[in-house]
């Protein structure tokens, strides 16, 4: 009978190595260092549209590398190689739709949260509730 942590299909106990963790720590550590000094430098200015939108002059491409890092979470991770074992081929259908996706975002919803200068979908909600009243 094989223990329990180990691989169906090698029977091999799998953990994480030194220089993993050495790997693991120094990107935690670099990250909490760019973010102290962003901090640091920008002490002085504390007002909501910094902290939440950069004062909306932010570079395109960190943009959209921190949607992209959004988008593919842990639950993606996890989620996509169970569907594609279960339902084969059928996720490819995901796939396609994408750049439809992608385009009604780019076309039709960020220009009017653009227009608005709101930063999210709650702000939307909150202004045409008190609009009603």
């Amino acid at each position: 009978m094989q223990h329990s942590d180990s691989s169906i299909t090698t029977g091999v106990i799998q953990k994480l190595g030194f220089l993993d963790y050495i790997i693991f720590a120094t990107l935690l550590l670099t990250s909490m260092v760019i973010g102290g000094y962003q901090a640091y430098r920008d002490r002085e200015n504390e007002s909501v549209v910094n902290f939440l939108m950069a004062e909306r002059n932010m570079h395109p491409l960190p943009v959209a590398l921190s949607l992209l890092s959004s988008y593919v979470s842990a639950v993606s991770m996890l989620g996509v190689p169970a569907e594609v074992y279960l339902y084969s081929t059928l996720y490819i259908w995901i796939g396609v739709s994408y750049p439809l996706v992608m385009l009604a975002t780019a076309y039709i919803y960020l220009p009017i949260f653009h227009a608005l200068r709101i930063t999210s979908v709650y702000a939307v909600s909150q202004s045409l509730s008190l609009g009603r009243s």
